[in-house]
């Protein structure tokens, strides 16, 4: 009979272990979705704005990331998601065109009004009804640099920072920006 009760008593706790061991592969999936997009570090007037990439489970993994890389230009395109609607909030473009042939890794990239090379940076935030306000370097003074800091051509990941002085069209107060990145993929 005592064996019997210890028996009783001892199920439960089998079924209770594997319903924790169940829940546990969700929270790895998780990190390793998360790292997928890289490190996006965006300064917004002294704010600091997380970067999302969407995790649906319909759609899976979309980093919104766009990076081209050439032997005389880089193109970074990086957009940012909500978590709770999955709508965009926030996205940054940044381009460098060398005209004097190729880029130069760790060398900071200006607005040059020689032509030598090119640079345009720009920031924009978007609202739930899609409304987008518009910020960028070209827009007068013209300003921002642009550093890459790492190309890594086999795991096609590049790293770097960028920081400009954004002004809108719409005549709004001009915007601060800044941002680092790292094992961005492209």
């Amino acid at each position: 009979m005592r064996k019997l009760l210890l028996i009783l008593l001892c199920l439960p706790l089998l079924f209770t272990t594997c319903k924790k061991e169940d829940d546990e592969p969700t929270t790895t999936t998780t990190i390793t979705t998360t790292t997928a997009c890289g490190n996006v570090d965006l300064i917004d007037n002294g704010v600091s704005l997380q970067y999302n990439q969407i995790a649906d489970s319909l759609i899976g993994v979309s980093c919104g990331i766009n990076v081209g890389v050439s032997d005389n230009a880089v193109s970074i395109y990086l957009r940012s998601y909500s978590s709770v609607t999955l709508m965009a909030e926030w996205q940054l473009t940044a381009t460098i065109n060398d005209y004097s042939g190729t880029w130069t890794l760790n060398q900071p990239y200006y607005w040059s009004e020689q032509n030598l090379y090119y640079v345009f940076l720009a920031f924009s935030t978007m609202s739930p009804n899609d409304a987008h306000v518009w910020y960028d370097s070209i827009q007068h003074p013209k300003n921002g640099s642009i550093t890459i800091t790492n190309i890594d051509y086999t795991n096609h990941l590049i790293d770097g920072y960028l920081s400009f002085t954004g002004y809108s069209p719409e005549l709004l107060p001009a915007k601060q920006i800044s941002c680092s990145f790292s094992d961005v993929p492209f």
